[in-house]
């Protein structure tokens, strides 16, 4: 029978400091390799505050050699206490513990302001057991950050990687606002509860308050670290610059242990632009940084030279403007006058001789991508990869010739092999090398042209695929933040998201790959893998399926075999992770095309009820006043949610829109359609265009059916409609100016709105015709830049001049005989045109001379020579109506 662990602190404060040494080092040997001993610590109660108290202490000139050994023995045991898992890091964070190591470090490293106590310190500094201090104090703050940036990312390639998976051209826009919200503080302040959701449990509330505290705390430890004004960041980058030929070797030796572990701490931690940018312009030249970095990788060998290489891999990764400033802009003295010029002197300078005054960097990497030691091999192989992709980031001009000539030069041309053979080779490092692959993928290099076939790729993700890291049984039961399991080390999931990865981006533009997974056999375990405990791999998987899902035939054929419906609807719960929720709910947007077979299978399942609870949970949060992390976050998931049931709503039956609308409420909608975001608002009108539609059974489109029996509800009116319509038309006061692709997105969605209620009873054209300022805006939309938004308006007119047919939906085109034809009214060019109003409601006829008087007959005519084909047959069509009065 085990005996229980119990831990020797807190001790009593006044134990002679000997004492106090033997309980830390003891309970330091205690821990090493024992799990469930750290836990045990990391509960009980005194513990961690002691162990903070102890290394936050001060050393002071007269600081006694066992005193410092007391505080050094308490900052190692503080990382030796770190876990990658939430629980820990947020234990470790609540007392402080990250703030108290970088306040140790500022405290050893910095002058002393006193020139009495600068001697003494000077000797205390140069003294075995300060440097033993410096050093723990680093490795502690390296572990420490390490695992919260693992715990709460993001991830070394994972995140980036998958924003890289390209989406409809029509909407580049949101493209271009999820991207850049991912350099949007993630750790905002606010959370994501509502504390009006009643329905939600207990431990899901806890839980969920939980990862947000853990959040916020984690975004403070990581600002005290990666700011411009931090002083911990001040120490670090100086422990990198130093002249190794001037020092004799046991100083070399600490020196370069010390650079070891900031290399370390800046290859596991560094992820947004803004760390890049802190760390590189942090009391030094960006220049200066470069050349530290360069000097360590080209005179230190093993794990200093290596942590160097993965450091200037984080540090410059797409980093167009600091590589320049680093090599391009100044070539060591010469002035470039063209971007071309300093684009390929970035170039030339990583090949030259450093004789010439070029750089060692790269003929020592590709010497490196040679070692018989493959996390060498691999890390070199990610840096050339890292600097060529930077390099080509800073030309002005893209050609593949030009980049196969480049990296042909630069040695990278047989990467994708050299990744390939560590993926199908090598257990520790498959992971990180088959992200490097995706990478590859995602930024459009073609694994062919680098040594490696698609086929043969596939072939060695297969391998990944079928060696399971975990028991996906376990995924029936979900645990709660008071369970012990919490705590536990988690399993490689590395390799298996990597994999999915990267067949999301293969797939995602290339048919021939979609069906080369088919053939392989793979969608099973991608289907698999939406069942996986484990958050990563499910938005993994779901990426996979998204990619997979644009292909037609696959949506009609192995998507359904499958059976994915259930555990993607599942995955859109309340209770899941929110990336895998976004990602799920895209990958259902796919799904629920009217062409897919699974549409009717989804809707059993219940997936307009999930996809609505989540548009429902993004109207409320619209309403508070939320940071601007939370709000792009926010954003991502609004549109993501609109567009799956603006899918769902398309070409879908009277019933199913009417039980939309009920289930999804007008208000929520409506705070959807006045939104200022336009990439949600583009999708809310996508929504609302679907909602106004009408089929042959029923004539009165299901925005305004009349509310169930028992309900509340009131009847949605439809001037209130068509006046949000004109609200957004108004917010550019000249249509003509309206830009190209993002503003116009959303008009356009507007304009067919109004296509479709245009298309409605005598009223309805009515309400549209004297809506205030709606019909100017209309006509001034003609000369809008978009041919799709001068011919969606057009089709306006078309609509708004048509008599109601007796019997049938469609609206033809009317051939007016001479007894039906409209007589032309008397004009005297001379005299004012009194517009008389519409009567209610008004006839053909009046309408016809309504819009005449108006002048719209003469802005269509100008439109009879428009460049766009579309343009000039509906004017055609529509100039047919007022033909008698030309």
């Amino acid at each position: 029978m085990a005996i229980a662990f119990s831990p020797p602190i807190p001790y009593p404060t006044n134990l002679p400091t000997a004492t106090q040494l033997s309980i830390l080092s003891q309970l330091k040997h205690a821990l090493i390799g024992h799990h469930t001993r750290k836990l045990v610590v990391l509960a009980h109660p005194g513990a961690l505050e002691q162990l903070v108290q102890l290394g936050g202490h001060h050393v002071r000139p007269d600081t006694q050699p066992t005193e410092l050994q007391v505080v050094n023995e308490a900052v190692t045991l503080l990382g030796t206490l770190s876990l990658p898992t939430h629980q820990a890091q947020l234990a470790l964070l609540n007392n402080q513990v990250h703030q108290t190591l970088l306040s140790a470090l500022v405290y050893i490293t910095c002058d002393r302001a006193s020139s009495s106590s600068s001697l003494v310190t000077a000797a205390i500094a140069s003294s075995f057991t300060h440097d033993k201090l410096l050093e723990s104090v680093l490795r502690s703050i390296k572990v420490v950050y390490s695992d919260l940036v693992e715990c709460v990312g993001p991830s070394e390639w994972g995140d980036d990687l998958l924003s890289l998976t390209p989406i409809s051209p029509s909407i580049k826009y949101a493209k271009r606002d999820q991207s850049n919200s991912r350099n949007v503080d993630d750790f905002d302040d606010d959370s994501d509860d509502d504390d009006d959701d009643q329905t939600m449990d207990k431990d899901f509330r806890t839980g969920r308050s939980s990862q947000s505290n853990l959040k916020r705390l984690a975004a403070k430890a990581l600002s005290d670290l990666y700011s411009p004004t931090s002083t911990a960041l001040l120490g670090l980058a100086a422990m990198l610059n130093f002249d190794s030929s001037s020092l004799d070797p046991q100083s070399l030796r600490l020196r370069y242990k010390r650079a070891e572990l900031v290399c370390d701490l800046f290859a596991s931690t560094v992820r947004t632009r803004q760390q890049r940018e802190a760390v590189l312009q942090t009391g030094t030249t960006t220049n200066k940084m470069w050349d530290s970095l360069v000097g360590i990788v080209t005179t230190a060998t093993g794990r200093v030279q290596e942590n160097a290489i993965a450091a200037i891999s984080a540090l410059f990764k797409d980093e167009t403007d600091t590589l320049k400033a680093c090599i391009g802009g100044q070539y060591r003295g010469r002035v470039w006058a063209y971007e071309e010029l300093v684009a390929d002197s970035i170039r030339v300078y990583l090949l030259i001789h450093a004789a010439q005054g070029g750089s060692p960097l790269f003929p020592t990497l590709n010497a490196l991508s040679q070692s018989a030691n493959a996390s060498r091999r691999l890390t070199a192989t990610i840096a050339r990869i890292v600097l060529f992709q930077s390099r080509r980031l800073s030309n002005t001009f893209s050609a593949p010739e030009f980049d196969r000539t480049a990296a042909g030069e630069l040695g990278i041309d047989s990467v994708a092999a050299t990744l390939v053979t560590l993926v199908d080779g090598d257990d520790n490092l498959r992971g990180r090398a088959c992200f490097a692959l995706a990478y590859l993928v995602g930024i459009k290099f073609s694994l062919e042209t680098y040594g490696a076939s698609n086929n043969r790729v596939l072939d060695v993700v297969k391998k990944l695929l079928l060696k399971p890291t975990t028991s996906l049984s376990t995924t029936t039961t979900t645990t709660t933040l008071s369970d012990e399991a919490y705590y536990g080390p988690l399993p490689n999931s590395t390799p298996i998201q990597a994999a999915l990865t990267l067949i999301a981006l293969l797939t995602a533009e290339s048919e021939d790959d979609r069906q080369l997974v088919k053939e392989k056999n793979l969608i099973p375990f991608i289907v698999e893998y939406l069942s996986h405990p484990l958050p990563k791999v499910k938005a993994a998987a779901c990426h996979a399926l998204r990619s997979l899902s644009r292909s037609v035939h696959l949506l009609r054929t192995s998507l359904v075999e499958t059976e994915a419906a259930k555990p993607l609807v599942k995955l859109l719960g309340k209770g899941e992770d929110q990336v895998v929720r976004i990602t799920a709910v895209a990958t259902v947007s796919n799904l629920l095309l009217e062409f897919s077979p699974m549409r009717g299978t989804l809707i059993e399942e219940g997936v307009v009820e999930e996809i609505v609870g989540m548009a429902q949970e993004g109207s409320r949060g619209m309403k508070k006043n939320g940071g601007g992390g939370r709000r792009k976050r926010q954003e991502v998931i609004d549109v993501n949610v609109l567009w799956a049931l603006k899918n769902a709503s398309y070409q879908a039956s009277y019933e199913f829109n009417t039980r939309l609308l009920t289930l999804l409420g007008w208000p929520n909608l409506r705070t959807f359609l006045l939104t200022k975001q336009t990439s949600v608002s583009e999708q809310a009108f996508g929504i609302l265009r679907n909602l106004t539609c009408t089929n042959g059974s029923n004539s009165t489109p299901a925005l305004f059916s009349p509310p169930p029996p028992g309900s509340d509800t009131p009847l949605i009116k439809p001037e209130e409609v068509i006046k949000h319509c004109a609200d957004v038309l108004e917010l550019e006061n000249d249509p003509s100016e309206w830009p190209i692709q993002e503003e116009a997105g959303v008009r356009l969605q507007v304009l067919y709105t109004l296509v479709n209620l245009a298309a409605g009873d005598m009223d309805m054209k009515r309400m549209i015709l004297v809506q205030h300022g709606l019909l100017d805006l209309l006509i001034g939309a003609l000369k809008a830049k978009l041919a799709d938004v001068r011919c969606a308006t057009v089709w306006v007119f078309i609509n708004l001049s048509q008599p109601i047919p007796p019997s049938s939906n469609s609206i033809p085109t009317p051939t007016y005989s001479h007894s039906t034809r409209p007589p032309r009214p008397y004009s005297n060019p001379t005299e004012p045109i009194t517009i008389k109003p519409l009567s209610s409601p008004p006839t053909t006829t009046e309408i016809l001379d309504f819009l005449r008087n108006k002048g719209v007959n003469r802005a269509l005519g100008e439109l009879s020579t428009d460049v766009s084909l579309d343009v000039r047959e509906r004017v055609k069509d529509a100039l047919q109506v007022f033909s008698g009065w030309d």
